[in-house]
């Protein structure tokens, strides 16, 4: 199922959202307004896409945004560019959260497997951005690029250019 919104609909997730079944799983578009204080994920080899361009994604409290489990992927934006403001990004277990056109905003934590699709981009709002997992330009068509002068840097993790990525 999809979650639709008609011109700033409201969705506050206290709960959990799981996109769980194959070949299509959850879509959250446009219009809708998403606060997420808990879990928007992707499990089972299935896909939560964020497709979000009006409102994006507020992450509050523990807001994690992830992808578990071999072939499961959440992928930020697609026919728009996706804002997901604070909170966790997590791909663990084989799974990836994966910016086709994704803004990080707010204080940004990226756990485990994010990537930059082929001909994707993730521009950095950030205030901050603390990176513990592995950041991955999939190759030399992926943009990451900074768009503040006062983004801090900080965590454990690593960034990786594959395959040409410059």
């Amino acid at each position: 199922g999809d979650f639709y919104g008609n011109g700033g609909t409201t969705f506050a997730n206290n709960g959990i959202v799981n996109a769980n079944t194959t070949p299509h799983g959850i879509e959250i578009n446009r219009g809708l307004a998403v606060t997420n204080s808990n879990l928007l994920e992707a499990t089972n080899g299935s896909t939560l896409i964020i497709d979000n361009d009006l409102f994006g994604v507020t992450q509050t409290g523990g807001g994690t945004i992830a992808a578990t489990g071999s072939g499961s992927v959440v992928q930020l934006g697609g026919g728009f560019t996706t804002k997901i403001t604070g909170g966790v990004l997590n791909g663990t277990s084989g799974g990836i959260v994966s910016s086709i056109a994704g803004i990080l905003a707010g204080d940004i934590t990226n756990s485990n497997a994010f990537q930059i699709a082929t001909n994707g981009f993730a521009l950095s709002y950030a205030t901050t951005l603390t990176n513990n997992g592995t950041m991955t330009l999939v190759d030399n068509t992926s943009l990451f690029r900074f768009d503040q002068n006062n983004t801090a840097i900080d965590g454990t993790g690593s960034v990786v250019l594959t395959s040409g990525a410059i």
